[in-house]
């Protein structure tokens, strides 16, 4: 814990800024006054031209939005180093350098959402280039660079904005006139609680905290300045915590004494769905408030109608520069002692394949696995990464492990997502390529032998089994195989797809490590990893001479919750980052799903080796589970992944719970 006391250098606002009220001329004059300014200084035409520095999801599908609405500017101009980004904005003028942009387009605004590392040199330079600003916050990573940036508004005259949108949320506009109008009675306590699907980004920064990630950072930020927006004054005391794991302050939370002693507290996580909670507690009576309810993308407009206003001189931003500069400077002073994930080397390469297995609970559930591998061709050289929650979860009773080239054990804690499990082991293995197993897919003895002569050429990112059904006797059992894994079955020849069995499949050591912090996340959705890599050029193989028995769902009740999941994860992992139409969209298309699906799957059943006649018995449970998965992704695309990796992480670990007696006997030592 950290106390930290504050206090600010400019006064937070006392009156809501007039750019988030609606500005009607009054009368014809002021009217022709505004018209002949924006004429005269915004290039002619009226509208802010703006040049946007960096292009990623909150330009795309945040602020693009709100200037179409609001119709204050034009996009004249976007940088960003990755050309499908850049382009995605649709500007005139695309740079890869924000530099080479900067010198050779003619702007009136520059909207900074670039990462947040690189805020201080683009903001410093815009601001010397007469440019006015809005700035995405964190404004920066440092207090110095904080500071200069704020060195560098001073001298220049240029209006310059950080983007506290919340600011301009009608809910909490109205909230604000309740607490200042005395409506709540005496304030108690803010209260909230926020969750995002941080954990899932592609973004690699959020990651770390030094870059501007985590949720001290990335949301830690919105909560200091909500705080002193609402009650109109400093925070006097600010404490932190978080848990780093995965990532840099994947979980936080924030406690403070307000203005005026009520309580502020924050519970912050990047490890859920998308949830967003703010309570306020007077005397007289309390309130909550759910900003990502319909407001939200007003928020944006009314910010940038703000700004429009503040550069005109009617108005003034609704969050200043030292608005962000003192969200920053308490973040980074509560999180200063907080400890951050720990950095360790990748070992050098000394065998040709290394094998994961994981376990949440104990040896006994991967000892069947363990056993399978035992017996491969090329044992020897096999490197085994055992991977538990506790040294006793390893504990292995005094089984022999001498046949293998070298053995791993790695002790993560309580393990909740079948991701973090294995991408720990990832950054621990030996092995040029690295094979993930389960606790209930048994590997044939020409297995790793097969997946290591696949990788030898270089040639391809993944390398995949070919499926059998372990558990054919079960009608549950074949249909969930089919579903999930009838795209691989057997006999089926080598070719290149863009999807392999996940949580089964091969992989280039050193490609998964260049993930960085996304490998977690990359890990625990690895179908969706496949589609990206393929998508990229990257090339992908299922290789018939490496053969696993896959054990499947074979309780009924179990496997209704299956599905439903399988498809909200799916759904709520795909729409990260999507623009809010995108993702209704889908969800309108979602009734769809099980039709098409259907479709692909009776496909299936006309390659070489199958037939029609075996897919119509198994017709109707399929047509059920695809509607239930159907459903799952509905509510995925509408809601997000929920709490849909925890309860996937459940039914993936300890298979022969969700099995009859009978198929339990797949298992050794059961």
């Amino acid at each position: 814990m950290y106390l930290f006391v504050v206090a600010s250098p400019v006064p937070a606002a006392k009156s809501i800024p007039m750019g988030c009220r609606l500005l009607y001329p009054q009368t014809w004059r002021r009217g022709l006054r505004l018209w002949l300014f924006c004429f005269n200084n915004l290039g002619g035409h009226g509208l802010l031209r703006i040049a946007v520095v960096g292009c990623g999801w909150a330009a795309r599908n945040l602020h693009l939005p709100a200037l179409h609405r609001t119709g204050v500017g034009q996009i004249v101009a976007a940088s960003d180093p990755l050309a499908r980004a850049r382009e995605s904005l649709g500007a005139p003028k695309t740079f890869e350098s924000w530099q080479e942009m900067l010198a050779n387009v003619s702007c009136d605004a520059v909207l900074i959402a670039s990462p947040p590392a690189d805020h201080a040199e683009v903001a410093i330079a815009a601001l010397k280039a007469g440019r006015h600003v809005l700035l995405e916050k964190p404004i920066a990573t440092t207090l110095a660079d904080g500071q200069r940036i704020l060195e560098a508004a001073a001298e220049s005259n240029r209006t310059i904005a950080v983007g506290f949108n919340y600011r301009c949320h009608p809910a909490l506009l109205r909230l604000r006139s309740q607490i200042r109008a005395g409506q709540l009675g005496n304030i108690e306590s803010i209260h909230v609680a926020w969750t995002t699907g941080g954990v899932l980004s592609t973004r690699e920064w959020l990651g770390e905290r030094r870059l501007g990630g985590g949720a001290l950072m990335d949301l830690g930020c919105h909560i200091v300045d909500l705080w002193r927006f609402l009650m109109g004054g400093e925070i006097q005391s600010l404490e932190a915590s978080s848990r780093s794991v995965i990532m840099d302050d994947e979980t936080a939370t924030l406690s403070a004494m307000l203005d005026g002693g009520a309580k502020g507290t924050a519970e912050l996580s990047l490890m859920g769905g998308d949830k967003f909670e703010i309570h306020v507690t007077g005397s007289a009576r309390k309130v909550t408030i759910h900003p990502y309810s319909p407001g939200m993308a007003k928020s944006y407009r009314n910010q940038w109608s703000a700004f429009a206003g503040a550069i005109r001189g009617d108005g003034r931003v609704a969050a200043t520069l030292t608005d962000g500069y003192v969200a920053l400077q308490a973040i980074l002073s509560a999180s200063q002692d907080l400890p951050i994930k720990p950095i360790e080397p990748y070992p050098p390469v000394e065998f040709p394949i290394s094998a994961i297995s994981c376990t949440r609970t104990d040896y006994n559930s991967i000892r069947t696995t363990i056993a399978h591998l035992r017996r491969q061709t090329i044992v020897n050289q096999l490197e085994l990464i055992l991977v538990g929650p506790t040294v006793e979860s390893l504990e292995t009773s005094g089984e022999d492990f001498s046949m293998f080239g070298a053995v791993q054990k790695v002790v993560l804690g309580p393990i909740n997502a079948v991701g973090h499990g294995n991408a720990s082991g990832v950054r621990r293995a030996r092995g040029r390529v690295v094979a993930i197993t389960e606790d209930h897919c048994f590997p044939d003895a020409g297995w790793a032998e097969a997946f290591v002569n696949a990788h030898k050429d270089d040639v391809y990112s993944v390398v995949g089994p070919v499926m059998r059904n372990a558990n054919p006797d079960s009608y549950c059992g074949r249909v969930d195989f089919i579903i999930a894994y009838g795209t691989w079955m057997e006999p089926l020849e080598a070719q290149e797809m863009n999807v392999m069995p996940g949580h089964n499949s091969s992989y280039k050591r050193d490609e998964l490590l260049a993930l960085g912090g996304r490998l977690d996340r990359m890990m625990e959705m690895e179908p969706l990893m496949h589609f990206q890599w393929s998508a990229e050029g990257r090339r992908l193989r299922v290789e018939p001479m490496a053969r696993c028995r896959h054990v499947n769902f074979s309780r009924w009740r179990s496997w209704f919750r299956v599905m439903y999941v399988a498809g909200r994860l799916f759904g709520g992992l795909r729409c990260v980052g999507w623009p809010r139409p995108k993702s209704l969209f889908y969800a309108a298309a979602s009734p769809l799903i099980p039709f098409v699906r259907f479709y692909r799957v009776a496909l299936l059943f006309t390659r070489p080796g199958q037939g029609l006649f075996k897919f119509l018995p198994l017709a109707p449970g399929i047509a059920l589970g695809l509607s239930l998965d159907g459903l799952g992704q509905f509510m995925g695309y509408l809601f997000g992944v929920g709490s849909a990796v925890e309860q996937h992480g459940e039914f993936e670990f300890n298979r022969d719970k969700h099995v009859t007696s009978r198929d339990r006997r797949l298992w050794i030592s059961r």
